[in-house]
């Protein structure tokens, strides 16, 4: 780009964007997870996310009315939680408890996973996930044992490796 910091639009980083490049959307807030399983997961759930919505706007509904600083606000705090503690629920902005929350966003988007035949793989790989924990789980794990942040990206390692 002209002001030479950024030398594509490719570098602004979004949370979902169209893609300059491609017919799609990216879903960039997860970019990368040791575990196959776990992009899967988010894979399916994306994509029947962005059907679910795209069907709904091009049916004429409008898209709901959520303000960017509550949006932030739910991210930040999902970053913050994880899957441990309570999420915000972006439309009411109550706290709410992970697990319930994503059981809504599948609720949410069940008719395109079963379209997509992708329900029973979602409910096989979130019943892994929820037995497993996430990698941020391990992470944790992984540097509590020492304090060593070396241990985390060892884990990490180890864990893609397996594979």
């Amino acid at each position: 780009m002209s002001s030479g910091v950024i030398r594509d639009a490719g570098m602004i980083y979004f949370d979902v964007r169209p893609s300059a490049r491609y017919p799609t959307v990216e879903v960039r807030i997860a970019d990368s997870c040791p575990l196959v399983d776990d992009v899967m997961l988010l894979a399916a759930l994306g994509r029947a996310l962005v059907a679910t919505e795209a069907a709904r706007v091009g049916s004429g509904s409008p898209p709901p009315s959520i303000r960017c600083e509550m949006l932030r606000a739910a991210s930040w705090r999902a970053s913050r939680s994880g899957m441990t503690g309570d999420l915000i629920d972006p439309f009411t902005a109550s706290p709410v408890p992970a697990g319930e929350l994503l059981a809504r966003l599948v609720d949410h988007v069940s008719g395109a996973l079963s379209r997509f035949g992708d329900a029973g793989v979602v409910a096989a790989l979130l019943a892994d996930r929820a037995e497993r924990g996430t990698s941020a789980d391990r992470q944790r794990v992984a540097h509590a044992r020492r304090g060593d942040l070396r241990d985390v990206v060892s884990s990490v390692v180890t864990e893609t490796a397996a594979a």
